[in-house]
Parts: structure tokens; C-alpha cells; sequence
């Protein structure tokens, strides 16, 4: 859940960096790919570099806009803004 569009964009870099990072750390492994569109994101192995042609998936973000948020309390609310009680 992402309350908004640099959320978003923050995560994905974040993402971006690991799978460099994953790259650079196993370079004898498949690679790991990165593809986004306005709500997800896919991480796959490239194969397409290799044999057989096909990606491999390894995740799947699917990313949803926060509308509300709820916060639950204990304590109920004794005075509330403009009146009192």
C-alpha cells in the first residue's frame, strides 16, 4: 500500500538498487530484471539472455493507493475539537 505517488517511486528505487546490488553480488546466476507500470511492479530472472527465451517471475508487487487510514484506540475521546463536554 503506497499513500501516494512518491511512495511509490521510492520503493521502486529502492527495489531497483537491491537488484543491481543482487547482479553485481552473483553474476553467475540469471539475471534479475525489474519492470514497472503505474500500480506494479515485477521482478523476473532474464532468460531471455539465455536458452530457453522465457522469464522466470520471482515477484509481483501489485501497489494500491491509500484512501483513509483508521487508528484504532483505546481511550475514547473525551473532548472533541469545539465542544466540551
Amino acid at each position: 500500500l503506497c499513500p501516494d505517488e512518491i511512495s511509490f517511486d521510492a520503493f521502486k528505487t529502492e527495489l531497483e538498487a537491491k537488484v543491481k546490488e543482487l547482479n553485481e553480488k552473483y553474476p553467475k546466476t540469471m539475471p534479475l530484471k525489474i519492470s514497472s507500470g503505474s500500480v506494479f511492479i515485477h521482478i523476473d530472472q532474464d532468460t531471455k539472455t539465455h536458452n530457453n527465451g522465457c522469464d522466470k517471475p520471482v515477484a509481483y508487487f501489485v501497489i494500491y493507493r491509500v484512501k483513509r487510514i483508521y487508528r484504532f484506540s483505546e481511550r475514547p475521546q473525551i473532548e472533541k475539537k469545539g465542544d466540551t463536554e
